[in-house]
């Protein structure tokens, strides 16, 4: 069901209104040009920049942000947008002044766009020099009155708000200028197919807002349109917290400064042979064995934390539990548990003949055992982060390991093979097979799964091995 809700203005008023305080610019003795000349200094193109000169006797003077802010076609937005125009004019206001008048969309939407905003209001503070602490207005302890007033409407036509690889990020923004009761009235019209094309349009909005140090206010544009969409729909952030276990404070911090850049993935490397700091509701053991310490472990509520927290600032959790290779430490288990030895080369020595990097250890695929338990494993990641597509890692699988390991010695024995280069990437193959099986029985549906490249993907043997109807390859 759609539904028009209003949203409460982002600050409240404390006071009566009237004007800015402002000190007289025209006393500063600098001020700042544009060069729009796009010269070449030293062999290398310089586009538009801007130049700081002195002021004349009785001009305005310039501050540096409201320079960059118009001087060339993009100003300080980024990305470059794919269209954007806007007048080299700008108007003066303080935070109070905007409001968030109307979001058009399901319910879902304006919960998404609510919490967004508390975002973007955060985002206004920040611009002052004198912001120190979250949620603390740096403009309430100024004698600040304005007659500015900026209203903000959202149009959003899909009511869906999941967040998949091939979501509609697309979006248009508009600010008007307009009179009424004698106050500036700027209206800021974002219209787009999805909240995340709403969201990144907001983005763009505030990088469309700066902070003028001369008159210790924010600037808009009076006018200005920009179109945009993503040229790439994967446009992704690598972290490892196997090697490195990081708090979920940073982690946050890494998902905001994507957000900012309009990046929309975060690959989470989150287990590999150093430590297993996932915890699996479905196999504990695994970060009981596996990870550094009981504190450094992800909990499922830390993880759904995580998502929700990256989701409303339009960055999908793409998850990777590396398999076979980079797979040691938290598999100790499942002996004490009776299923033999599910990881073979744990910890083994010297390091170089059994991976690539120490600590050495890859999973055992002979083991029957082992396929239940990353069924079990991948229910997990299903259950938590809920992405549409599974990476599945599979890359440095070192043959010497498998095929020194007493276990796997036997069972190529037992099958008249003497563990040739073909016949070791033929179990590797068999391993892929049956562990992607558990991810679609997980899933309940055949999501496309990555893997990274490896001997499995080279040229003459991927098409041996893998459909390019079920993979992608990175």
């Amino acid at each position: 069901m759609r539904r028009l809700a209003a949203v409460l203005p982002l600050f409240l008023v404390a006071g009566s209104l009237a004007e800015v305080r402002r000190y007289s610019v025209n006393t500063n003795p600098w001020t700042y040009v544009c060069d729009s000349t796009n010269s070449s200094i030293g062999g290398h193109f310089v586009g538009a920049r801007c130049i700081k000169t002195e002021n004349a006797e009785g001009s305005t003077a310039i501050g540096l942000n409201e320079c960059k802010m118009t001087c060339g076609e993009f100003g300080v937005v980024w990305p470059q947008p794919l269209a954007m125009q806007k007048s080299n004019e700008v108007v003066r206001f303080i935070p109070q002044d905007v409001r968030f008048t109307s979001i058009t969309g399901g319910d879902a939407v304006v919960n998404m766009v609510n919490k967004f905003s508390e975002i973007f209001q955060e985002y206004l503070l920040m611009k002052s020099s004198d912001y120190k602490y979250y949620k603390v207005d740096p403009f309430n302890t100024k004698p600040f009155i304005s007659d500015t007033k900026i209203e903000i409407s959202v149009a959003v036509t899909d009511e869906d708000v999941s967040l998949t690889s091939n979501v509609d990020e697309s979006y248009k923004l508009e600010i008007m200028s307009s009179d009424k009761s004698k106050r500036d009235l700027f209206k800021v019209k974002v219209t787009a197919q999805t909240y995340y094309g709403a969201r990144h349009a907001l983005e763009t909005l505030s990088q469309m807002i700066g902070y003028d140090d001369l008159s210790d206010t924010l600037m808009i544009y009076k006018s200005a349109t920009v179109t945009d969409a993503p040229s790439f729909p994967h446009r992704g952030v690598l972290l490892d917290t196997s090697r490195n276990f990081m708090s979920v404070d940073v982690i946050k911090q890494v998902i905001s400064g994507m957000s900012y850049d309009k990046l929309n993935v975060f690959h989470w490397h989150i287990t590999d042979s150093h430590s297993f700091p996932f915890y699996s509701q479905n196999i504990p053991e695994l970060s009981l064995y596996g990870a550094y310490s009981p504190k450094k472990v992800y909990t499922p509520q830390n993880i759904k934390d995580i998502v929700d927290y990256a989701r409303v600032r339009g960055v999908r959790v793409l998850p990777e539990f590396d398999a076979p290779a980079h797979a040691g430490n938290g598999w100790q288990y499942a002996e004490k548990k009776g299923l033999g030895k599910l990881a073979v080369c744990v910890n083994q020595e010297p390091w170089q003949k059994y991976c690539v990097e120490p600590p050495c250890g890859q999973l055992n695929p002979v083991n029957d055992n082992l396929y239940p338990e990353l069924g079990k494993l991948y229910s997990d990641f299903y259950d938590l982060f809920q992405t549409d597509q599974f990476h599945m890692g599979g890359d440095e699988v070192n043959l010497n390991c498998w095929n020194t390991s007493a276990e796997i010695r036997a069972y190529l024995n037992e099958n008249g093979q003497t563990g040739t280069e073909e016949e070791l990437l033929k179990l590797w193959n068999d391993f892929q097979f049956r562990a992607a099986e558990e991810v679609y029985k997980a899933w309940g549906s055949r999501p496309p799964l990555i893997m990274w490249t490896s001997r499995l993907t080279e040229k003459g043997e991927v098409e041996k091995y893998l459909s390019k109807e079920d993979y992608i390859i990175q």
